[in-house]
């Protein structure tokens, strides 16, 4: 079942208080693992972290998805169903616009 953003947050917020400095220091760097991530890149959470923050890892990934700014050219951050990859979709990209037309007659 899929936690809400209150009892996220109120278990990070209860990290936070026993240590402030370390945990700015890690949801910092995981902020930015997230927000670095090019577009059609993956990564497992195994792979960035010990296995004793795993936890703590999906929750700040699962915060950063839930306040992430749009914005539609940055494919959107998604954690798969087993909540073991982090992945960035892809943007909106746009159109080229079309070479121009030469004209023989306008030389």
């Amino acid at each position: 079942m899929t936690d809400t953003y209150g009892e996220i947050m109120t278990r990070l917020l209860d990290l936070r208080e026993k240590a402030p400095d370390r945990f700015m220091r890690f949801y910092n760097a995981v902020w930015l693992i997230c927000d670095e991530l090019p577009d059609g890149q993956q990564f497992r959470i195994a792979d960035r972290c010990a296995s004793k923050s795993i936890p703590l890892f999906r929750d700040i990934v699962s915060i950063y998805i839930m306040e992430q700014p749009w914005d539609k050219y940055k494919g959107l951050l998604q954690l798969t169903d087993d909540m073991e990859w982090v992945r960035r979709g892809i943007g909106m990209r746009p159109p080229r616009p079309a070479p121009p037309v030469w004209n023989p007659r306008k030389g």
